[in-house]
């Protein structure tokens, strides 16, 4: 007897907690204007007359505390949450030459990026293999070099213009107008092959799967110059070595092909700062008839520069940011959009996480998970409009009036007018 009054107990107090948590999650969240409160009546009454399921309706309800514990968050206008930056200096009339190797004193003479981590950030493993990258660049070209830590060199992908990410590779990512569209990626393996292409928008910003194999336009030429180097022998299973290094040379007038740049500005200005992202695939293999074989069957490892917080390259507005200066005793990062791309950044996607549990976007930004630093009118005015489905963010500076109006859309097309 006494077991079964624990049993009945037990499944009557997991109900009350159940009711408790929908409660909660319906009219816990802040309520602070009239058009708030009839929101929220609003969406409880569409949920109620739509058939979901127990476990969807607690996961909606757990987003909706979230929303309402965002409250506890500090309200401030600090960036120091900027994602991983590099200051790309100027050549200033020294050169380089592209042979893979990095021993320029023109590279010797700048700094490294941070060392690459796991793409979904620090809570994850640090890779057993080392990664860092160096830019510079002069009037008509960007320069890249990548320095990989390796013990066996190996590759089968032997042609341009091919897949060369589905073995080890390095992979660079630039947005040359800030507009998060028509980004150029880039990627090299080990034998110097490569691959460049132009993505029209991030494949998940597409509205369907048929629409996203036709994201990237493989037409597009970067006019690289290239080189790799390694300290042993590549495809030899006697020879192992210690890193191998990969650099490019790229054209500032391609990367400015179909962006937003203006006609005639194609190299950057004095402290512009490009969205830059670089990243690394590493693959396991196995050894077959004294050949490397690439081992289809264990995990690969995705290391980048700046992580995404998902195993995922085509994110750009969770990207790092190079900053381009001319004299190398200016090491501070500063950039005056920052704080408005983070702003759009943070409401972006909290309507995208809104529409997963809600089923539509919203233009009342008190039902998203937005931190009183985002939402606070001392930094930036922050409105949201919708348009058949379709949600587009405004964000007007209050640090520098000069600033012109920023704006993005739901497929995460950012741009300024004045």
């Amino acid at each position: 007897m006494r077991t079964r009054e624990i049993i009945i107990g037990a499944i009557v107090g997991s109900v009350l907690l159940f009711v408790a948590g929908i409660l909660v999650g319906l009219y816990g969240i802040p309520k602070s204007t009239s058009e708030s409160k009839s929101n929220v009546a609003s969406l409880a009454t569409e949920c109620s007359t739509t058939t979901y399921d127990a476990e969807w309706d607690t996961y909606r309800n757990k987003y909706l505390q979230k929303a309402a514990e965002s409250s506890c968050y500090k309200a401030t206008c600090d960036t120091e949450d900027l994602p991983r930056t590099y200051i790309s200096y100027h050549l200033d009339g020294k050169s380089i030459k592209i042979d893979g190797k990095l021993d320029d004193p023109a590279w010797l003479e700048v700094p490294w990026t941070d060392s690459f981590m796991d793409i979904r950030g620090p809570d994850y493993p640090k890779p057993y293999f080392d990664t860092k990258v160096k830019v510079r660049w002069d009037d008509q070209r960007l320069y890249v070099g990548a320095r990989m830590q390796e013990t066996h060199f190996w590759g089968t992908v032997t042609r341009d213009e091919t897949a060369v990410w589905k073995e080890n590779a390095f992979e660079l990512y630039i947005v040359p107008d800030g507009s998060l569209h028509n980004y150029k990626q880039l990627q090299i393996n080990v034998m110097n092959v490569t691959w460049d292409l132009m993505l029209k928008k991030a494949y998940i910003d597409f509205a369907t799967s048929c629409d996203r194999s036709r994201a990237f336009d493989s037409s597009w030429d970067s006019d690289m110059r290239k080189a790799t180097f390694t300290d042993g022998i590549v495809n030899d299973i006697n020879s192992t070595g210690t890193f191998w290094s990969a650099e490019w040379s790229l054209s500032f007038e391609r990367l400015a092909q179909h962006t937003d740049r203006p006609a005639g500005k194609l190299k950057p200005d004095e402290n512009e700062a490009w969205f830059f992202s670089f990243a690394r695939p590493e693959y396991k293999y196995k050894i077959v008839n004294g050949k490397y074989v690439k081992d289809e069957s264990a995990p690969t490892e995705w290391w980048s520069w700046q992580p995404t917080y998902a195993i995922n390259n085509h994110l750009p507005s969770r990207i790092g940011l190079v900053q381009f200066k001319r004299k190398m005793n200016d090491e501070t990062f500063k950039w005056e959009k920052w704080h408005l791309y983070r702003a759009l950044f943070e409401v972006f996607e909290a309507e995208h996480k809104y529409k997963s549990v809600s089923g539509k976007f919203i233009d009342d930004m008190s039902l998203l998970q937005l931190a009183p630093k985002i939402m606070s009118s001392s930094c930036v005015d922050l409105s949201v409009t919708l348009n058949q489905g379709h949600f587009t963010v405004t964000a007007i500076s209050k640090l520098d009036s000069n600033l012109p109006q920023a704006h993005i859309r739901d497929d995460r097309y950012v741009w300024f007018t004045n």
